[in-house]
């Protein structure tokens, strides 16, 4: 996916790191306009300017390596018609999470639209509010469109999956619902990406869509793949992307394809050793994995326990 990266390191230029990325909301207009129908992900925090709460979330803002706006909703007036305009929008949590802790809610523009958490202001509750909005912020699915490709290619998630159809000729439905269905199993572990045949308009965006298909060797519609980002380097910028071979509208073929590169993906996301992340791309490693007591002997022989559970819970994979 590379010449669209391109075009994305471009447009972005250099964000200078010390640029305060946390605002303070302080009128009703201001608090509107981010329920608005705008297309970034918008992260606010119901807790007074000053304190360690607001210190809290602005040190989570700050550290925050992907693209979201992050906000301070101050003042008892404001907040309560923030929590209106959640639960207009279906959050009824909203008021309840305010009486319970440290409310924050995530704005975006697709599934859910809302969602909402507390943090405690220890730097394990920081790490953990930041770990929530990465995993949060993504859509079920994403569309290779110019307005996503800063979450493509900025975001948290460097394991793509990705169909590419024609929107002339659209995808039977069960081949949508084995996509949809393995979206669903692997949310924050692999992105799901819907890219479109290229028109034949010859503006900017339509060629590096051509390239890009040209890049993925995309020669039909549909085709689906895994895209590997963790695997770019200087030598392979656009990493590496292995092609599914099966039947599009199997569920099970589709999620079993899919599961060792969401192994892989959690392992680099927790912080285990590669090497062993590798080993989870066998189908024949993970057929023993279904046993418990061979998954305990595997264990034994030196493979991380967590990587080894990863594996075997097919609800975390």
């Amino acid at each position: 996916m590379r010449p669209l990266l391109l075009v994305w390191l471009l447009a972005r230029g250099a964000t200078a790191k010390d640029e305060d990325r946390c605002q303070t909301l302080s009128s009703v207009k201001a608090v509107d306009d981010l329920f608005g129908g705008r297309v970034g992900v918008r992260v606010l925090a119901l807790v007074p300017d000053e304190g360690k709460a607001a210190a809290a979330f602005r040190a989570v803002a700050q550290a925050f390596k992907y693209p979201a706006e992050f906000y301070l909703v101050d003042g008892p007036d404001l907040v309560r018609r923030a929590v209106d305009q959640a639960e207009r929008l279906r959050l009824y949590a909203a008021a309840e999470a305010k009486m319970h802790g440290n409310a924050v809610l995530l704005l975006k523009p697709y599934d859910e639209l809302v969602d909402v958490t507390t943090f405690t202001t220890s730097k394990k509750g920081r790490k953990k509010l930041s770990r929530w909005v990465e995993d949060t912020m993504l859509p079920l699915v994403v569309p290779y469109l110019p307005d996503y490709v800063d979450m493509i290619f900025g975001g948290p998630l460097k394991m793509h999956a990705i169909l590419a159809v024609d929107p002339a000729d659209p995808p039977a439905p069960p081949v949508r619902d084995a996509f949809y269905h393995a979206a669903q199993r692997h949310r924050g572990k692999v992105m799901h990406i819907v890219i479109f045949k290229a028109p034949n308009d010859d503006d900017e965006y339509g060629a590096a869509l051509r390239d890009t298909l040209a890049f993925l060797k995309v020669t039909k519609f549909p085709t689906y793949l895994i895209s590997d980002m963790t695997e770019a380097d200087d030598e392979r910028p656009g990493g590496a992307q292995t092609h599914f071979r099966g039947d599009l509208e199997d569920r099970d073929e589709v999620l079993a394809f899919q599961k060792p590169f969401a192994a892989k993906a959690l392992a680099r996301r927790d912080g285990l050793d590669v090497k062993y992340a590798e080993i989870l791309r066998d189908p024949k490693f993970q057929a023993l994995l279904s046993d418990e007591r061979m998954a305990s002997l595997i264990s034994v022989m030196g493979v991380p326990k967590g990587l080894v559970d990863q594996a075997r819970l097919a609800d975390e994979l």
